[in-house]
């Protein structure tokens, strides 16, 4: 016959070993809501540390810190009124941020740092008190895609990082410059819709940068571009209503290629430096861009949690019983 000892001390071990196993499995997975569920309402400043393979669906927080993880999918959930960011990568790989919204944060919407493989697709990334998307140096492979932007002053912010594809978002009413590439290296800004920002692209610094196909309408500059860039691509960009100027050159690029462009109702070119004898435009290759994978479902494992959570209740509910006897 069991003893009341042995009770406790298989209870003892029981809670250890779930302890134990909980960061490995990833105990937040315990918190997702079911598809078509009503959003379940998690306490606020929720920490995914040191987990992988978890999928969070339809959540309510303030605010998501992913760190030290990979295989992470942040799907169809409503982040609001962080004190900070809105999403906050660091140190990870393999993320997904899928159809969220992402709204009225203090600071950024979405933060990357030091991450790879990330990807931002088909969220609603507005009115945050900085930047819409941040991408800081130590960042590469970086998909931002198919995500309407709004009313941030920053709508993407590139920072020293490598291999970015930014392709078919919107944009809108930055109030500093709407897409702002500052010394990356391997980027893509391709077929996105950019309204009503300081200066729809600025590139400052930075190589093998490729600006095509997009948008760019009723900022004050459709494109700035600075000092200190190699390997520049503008090409087939349709450029209209610039407040000033449909494209500022303060320092050419080298080389620089420029084609196809389309500027209307505006001033179109302003040089601060003209082009000469060593200013060639030369065709190059577009950088090597990553492309999206199709969107993969990210096992969970609870199941072991489970069993122990019901075994640790079952002794519990026998002891209860042992002392009423008693």
């Amino acid at each position: 016959m069991v003893t009341e000892r042995t009770q406790y001390f298989t209870l003892i071990i029981t809670l250890l070993l779930i302890i134990s196993i909980c960061p490995h499995l990833g105990l937040n997975a315990v918190i997702l809501s079911e598809v078509g569920s009503k959003p379940k309402v998690i306490p606020p400043d929720l920490v995914i540390d040191h987990v992988k393979n978890v999928a969070f669906d339809n959540i309510t927080t303030s605010c998501i810190t992913i760190k030290d993880s990979r295989n992470i999918t942040i799907e169809g959930s409503y982040i609001h009124n962080s004190q900070y960011f809105g999403i906050s990568i660091i140190n990870s790989s393999n993320v997904l941020i899928f159809n969220d919204t992402v709204v009225g944060n203090n600071y950024d919407g979405v933060n990357i740092q030091n991450s790879s493989n990330v990807f931002i697709q088909f969220n609603n990334i507005s009115f945050n008190g900085h930047d819409g998307i941040t991408v800081w140096e130590g960042s590469q492979n970086i998909t931002i895609s198919s995500n309407v932007l709004v009313g941030n002053q920053y709508g993407i912010f590139i920072l020293g990082s490598n291999n970015v594809s930014v392709t078919r978002n919107q944009v809108i009413n930055s109030t500093i410059y709407d897409v702002y590439l500052y010394d990356p290296a391997y980027v893509e800004v391709k077929d996105n819709v950019i309204i009503g920002g300081g200066a729809g692209v600025e590139v400052d610094y930075g190589d093998f940068i490729y600006v095509s196909d997009n948008v760019i309408s009723h900022d004050q500059v459709g494109v700035y571009l600075g000092l200190g860039i190699y390997n520049m691509s503008l090409c087939y960009n349709n450029i209209s209503f610039s407040k000033y100027f449909g494209l500022v050159i303060h320092y050419y690029p080298q080389p620089f290629l420029s084609k196809g462009n389309i500027f209307k109702s505006a001033p179109t070119i302003y040089f601060f430096q003209r082009p000469n004898s060593t200013n060639t435009v030369e065709k190059q290759s577009a950088p090597t861009i990553i492309t999206s994978p199709h969107k993969k479902s990210v096992l969970v494992s609870p199941i072991a949690v489970a069993v122990l959570a019901t075994a640790v209740s079952l002794t519990f509910l026998s002891l209860l019983k042992r002392r009423r006897k008693g």
